[in-house]
């Protein structure tokens, strides 16, 4: 018998791997990272949880980003990029339904952290 999540998780690999197939490498790249950020975190605390999505975006270990990591300075892709898949992630692991347009006014970490303890239930 196959778990709904191991099955569900199976699938999407078998749709990613088939739509990759038509896809530029930066398209590839997208999808990789959308699918790592939708995968069932291990931390437990809310920043830990955000320091763990960070290191996605960053050249920087777990243990090196903290809740001053900076949102334009620290991250080495496109803001723009980075603001649209943090708010997918808040969304999918907080339950908080965000859009860039909110993380855009954040300039640190620990003002995310901030914004997910005032919006959660």
């Amino acid at each position: 018998s196959i778990s709904s999540t191991s099955l569900q998780k199976r699938l999407s690999l078998v749709i990613v791997k088939s739509y990759s197939k038509s896809c530029t490498g930066a398209s590839i790249k997208f999808i990789f990272q959308a699918k790592m950020l939708q995968e069932e975190l291990t931390e437990t605390t809310v920043e830990d949880k955000l320091r763990r999505l960070c290191t996605f975006f960053t050249a920087k270990s777990f243990e090196q980003i903290d809740m001053t990591f900076d949102l334009t300075v620290d991250i080495n892709v496109d803001r723009g990029y980075f603001l649209e898949m943090m708010a997918g992630a808040i969304t999918f692991h907080f339950g908080i339904q965000t859009d860039a347009s909110t993380l855009e006014q954040f300039q640190t970490l620990g003002d995310i952290a901030n914004y997910i303890h005032s919006n959660q239930s």
